[in-house]
């Protein structure tokens, strides 16, 4: 996933919760960015398994299928595949 404001890639971050780390990921550019919000990723397993049409998350059929994940403008996902497809998603 690229920054749609500054096109740096999403680094996945951990941050730790009274008694769990919750994954997020988000932008890290270097300059100020005005993309400040992260994306939880168990929010983004939810969501790719319904855009796979799969009932839970497999992150083996998910790199098989998706090349990228763009993240537009408006917020929304637009999630590209391997063969070509494209389907967006509204957070």
């Amino acid at each position: 996933m690229c920054c749609p404001i500054c096109g740096v890639t999403f680094t996945r971050c951990l941050e730790k919760r009274k008694r769990e780390k919750v994954a997020y990921w988000r932008c890290k550019g270097k300059r100020k960015c005005s993309h400040v919000t992260g994306i939880k990723e168990e929010t983004l397993k939810i969501i790719a398994a319904s855009v796979l049409q799969m009932v839970s998350f497999d992150g083996e059929i998910f790199r098989n299928k998706v090349e990228r994940i763009e993240i537009q403008r408006d917020g929304s996902l637009l999630f590209q595949f391997f063969n070509g497809y494209s389907k967006g998603v509204t957070l």
